[in-house]
C-alpha cells in the first residue's frame, strides 16, 4: 500500500530532545493531547501527522518532512487506529516490513479496543483507549515517557 522510497537523513542529533510522533486525525483529540503532554512536562517534543501515508512521508523524510531538524526522526510513534489513508493498522503492517523502522515503539492510543489483538500482534508496544480525563491522558504521556523514552537503568 506504501512505497518503499530509500529513506533520507535517518540520523539523529546526540543532544537533540526525543521526539514523539503523533498520529491523529480528530482534531478535538490533538488540542486535548497537546494538553496532556504540555502537563506531563516532559522534555520531550510532539510532532503531529493526520493520516497513515503521512505517517509513512514523515518517517521516511518525504516532502513536506525532509528536513530532520525540524522533523526528527521519531523515537516513539502514538498512534489511533481508524485515521483516513491507511489507517493504524496498515501503518504497523508497513513498519513492520521495514527494516529500518521495524524496531520503532508504537504504542497505540484509540478510540477503543476492538483492534487490540491485531495491533500487538502486529507490532504495537503498547495499547491505550483514549481516556476522558485529561489526568488519565497525562499519566499515559508519563508512563510512555518511562517506558519508551528513558535510559534503561
Amino acid at each position: 500500500m506504501y512505497s518503499t522510497t530509500p529513506l533520507r537523513n535517518l540520523t539523529m542529533a546526540p543532544t537533540a530532545p526525543l521526539t514523539i510522533l503523533l498520529a491523529e486525525d480528530d482534531a478535538d483529540d490533538v488540542a486535548v493531547l497537546q494538553r496532556a503532554f504540555a502537563e506531563a512536562c516532559l522534555p520531550h517534543q510532539l510532532k503531529v501527522v493526520s493520516t497513515g501515508l503521512e505517517v509513512v512521508h514523515y518517517l521516511e523524510g518525504n516532502s513536506p518532512y525532509h528536513d530532520r531538524e525540524i522533523f526528527p526522526v521519531p523515537t516513539v510513534l502514538l498512534l489511533d487506529l481508524p485515521m483516513p489513508q491507511g489507517g493504524g493498522l496498515n501503518v504497523l503492517r508497513w513498519l513492520s516490513s521495514h527494516p529500518y523502522f521495524r524496531h520503532l515503539p508504537v504504542v497505540v492510543l484509540t478510540g477503543s479496543d476492538k483492534d487490540e489483538k491485531e495491533a500487538i500482534a502486529l507490532g504495537a508496544k503498547d495499547f491505550y483507549v483514549k481516556p476522558t480525563e485529561i489526568d488519565d491522558l497525562v499519566r499515559i504521556f508519563q508512563n510512555i515517557s518511562d517506558n519508551w523514552l528513558s535510559p534503561p537503568a
